[in-house]
């Protein structure tokens, strides 16, 4: 099995990530097997507003983190998967972070 992980803070670009790599994946003749949403991270950030003078009004701040994992067939050849690589250094999104896992 190969795992491809993808993670990113935009929605947007990991779906349109997702959308190119399928394409890609069905050029190359690869058999995907599933796209599975992760569940989303949200880290919650509390600032205060004022180091001295009203210290009590404070602000929030929230960072969101969208992952996604697309599961190959293992038929595919090693080959295959160094062509995968090269092509995603080169074509994908630079806030995309992606992962590749060969079982």
């Amino acid at each position: 099995m190969i795992y491809i992980y993808l993670r990113s803070y935009n929605n947007k670009s990991i779906n349109s990530t997702v959308k190119l790599i399928d394409y890609f994946l069905s050029n190359l003749m690869f058999r995907r097997k599933s796209i599975i949403n992760l569940p989303l991270i949200i880290k919650k950030y509390t600032v205060n507003r004022s180091p001295h003078v009203f210290s009590k009004s404070k602000e929030q701040f929230e960072l969101r983190t969208w992952r996604k994992v697309i599961i190959l067939d293992n038929k595919s050849s090693i080959s295959y998967v160094k062509n995968l690589n090269k092509f995603l250094v080169k074509f994908i999104k630079t806030d995309v972070n992606i992962k590749i896992k060969y079982i």
